[in-house]
């Protein structure tokens, strides 16, 4: 037996960037609808506060360390308690970006390294339980086919799973018990299914069983056993068990034995039970007690592991977003670490909050203009919006130096392919639900990224913010490219600033 490893646990992954900027239409928007009721506008415009400093900031006006370019990493991935970013630090310059499955450049913590387990809440592992990987696409689980701890993506947005249609009339019971073996080549629809007493089930070709209860495997020597070319799905209301050494699938391939578990009832395996399956539980956990193994893939509310029990995830799979289209990322590579020309924690909180004797504030509104495909943009290759205003052009032909905060709201709209875009030459950082999901920091270098949001395991039809944050650090570029399909709104209202213009 292994000795218990660490769990990791990632609350967002959610979550989860060298390429040319290009503002090509992604070909999901040609044939998606955005999907809402009423006509969206032409124009929206956004309001946002905008904070003037001079040349003589710290962190405006610098060369990083590791020269110009695009850094990461450097802002924390969640908003702080005040609503702004915060400077963890111990960042890096990005030498080759990461990229999407469609190569459009990505945050480098958005990337998904493999099939990560979709869960609603993190799991609970105790008394020498653990879990590990595997890569199916080589093979049965093996000394020589085994990887780290799996990574758990909490809060996932869990399927809706439908029972099937077209089965055979409902009977009562199913019962195989005692030596021998049954081919097993029809659907069933059944109240409870028991195979035990070491009974041997071969399935035949593609078979569905529905149990409106529970579905039982049971008893040392018990075996449920999928024939070449064969796979079965199974659908349970009740509790499904696999119970007392059982085998289920042994050394199969998890993607031809799937369980949907279409209740709320536990999955449930115990005793030495083994199992190879791809099991979707969104209302119910995965419980393992005393040894038992299971080989594959789980996405549901949760797991409990206990007393030894063993869970080996199925990694050779793509990360999947929300609406089941597998992810397909392209690691980038981290060059040298440094903090992109921000001195410090303290420096970089002046960016976004009024400072006397350090800035003036005053709102500035831009308005994104919708396209024939739906995709709203503010383009602009000369961003100098207080040219002449509020600290002045410091005896230089632009006003450089300054931050832009944007805080506005949209309805998620799962499957309806929307997304947000950013190319800039300096500091840009968008946060959605107070999570991060573009990261564009450093000075000089015209930087892109991409973010889909079905991947960002959102709720379909909510609410939520989006507050997006840029600086302006250098003197010879500004350019401030926005593209989305977002239906964005803001208050058109004066926030608390020093100053006031347009």
């Amino acid at each position: 037996m292994r000795s218990p490893r660490a769990t990791t646990v990632l609350t967002y992954g959610i979550l989860s960037l060298a390429g040319v900027f290009s503002f090509s239409l992604p070909e999901s928007l040609v044939s998606t609808s955005i999907g809402v009721v009423q006509a969206p506008p032409d124009e929206i415009r956004l309001a946002g506060t905008i904070r003037d400093f001079t040349a003589a900031h710290p962190d405006f006006d610098v060369v990083p360390a590791a020269g110009l370019g695009h850094y990461a990493g450097n802002v924390g991935v969640a908003l702080g308690a005040d609503g702004q970013p915060v400077f963890v630090g111990a960042g890096f310059r990005v030498d080759t970006q990461w990229t999407d499955a469609a190569s459009r450049p990505i945050a480098p913590h958005i990337y998904q390294p493999g099939a990560p387990v979709f869960v609603v809440s993190a799991p609970t592992v105790s008394n020498g339980a653990f879990s590990d990987t595997y890569d199916s696409s080589l093979g049965p689980y093996s000394a020589g086919n085994v990887g780290p701890e799996p990574t758990f993506v909490t809060g996932s947005t869990m399927p809706v799973l439908t029972e099937p249609v077209g089965l055979p009339p409902l009977i009562d019971e199913v019962v195989y018990t005692g030596n021998g073996f049954t081919f097993l080549s029809g659907d069933v629809h059944c109240n409870t299914f028991v195979v035990g007493g070491q009974h041997r089930i071969k399935i035949v070709g593609n078979v569905t069983i529905l149990c409106e209860v529970d579905f039982t495997v049971q008893d040392q020597g018990t075996v449920f056993e999928l024939l070449p070319g064969a796979s079965l799905s199974l659908y349970v209301k009740g509790t499904t068990f696999f119970l007392d050494q059982a085998e289920v699938n042994f050394n199969g391939d998890p993607a031809d034995f799937t369980i949907y578990n279409l209740g709320t009832s536990d999955i449930v395996l115990e005793d030495g039970a083994l199992v190879c399956a791809t099991i979707i539980s969104p209302d119910a956990p995965l419980v393992m007690i005393n040894h038992a193994e299971f080989f594959g893939t789980f996405v549901g509310e949760t797991l409990d592991l206990s007393n030894t029990s063993e869970f080996h995830h199925d990694g050779s799979g793509a990360s999947l977003d929300s609406c089941g289209n597998g992810l397909a990322d392209t690691e980038g590579v981290a060059g040298s670490v440094s903090t992109g020309g921000v001195l410090s924690a303290a420096t970089f909180d002046e960016w976004y909050n009024d400072v006397p004797g350090v800035n003036v504030s005053g709102v500035h509104r831009i308005t994104i203009t919708r396209d024939g495909w739906g995709v709203y943009s503010f383009l602009s290759s000369d961003f100098h919006p207080i040219d002449g205003q509020l600290l002045g052009n410091q005896a230089d032909s632009n006003n450089h130096y300054f931050t832009y905060a944007i805080d506005a709201e949209f309805v998620y709209q799962q499957c309806a392919g929307q997304f947000v875009e950013f190319n800039g030459t300096d500091d840009m950082w968008l946060f959605i639900d107070g999570k991060l999901v573009l990261d564009i920091g450093g000075v000089g270098d015209s930087t892109s990224q991409y973010i889909a949001l079905d991947r960002l395991s959102l709720v379909d039809a909510e609410t939520y913010h989006f507050q997006l944050f840029y600086a302006q650090r250098q003197s010879f570029q500004a350019v401030f490219n926005l593209r989305t399909n977002l239906v964005l709104s803001s208050d058109d209202v004066m926030p608390s600033v020093t100053a006031m213009f347009d």
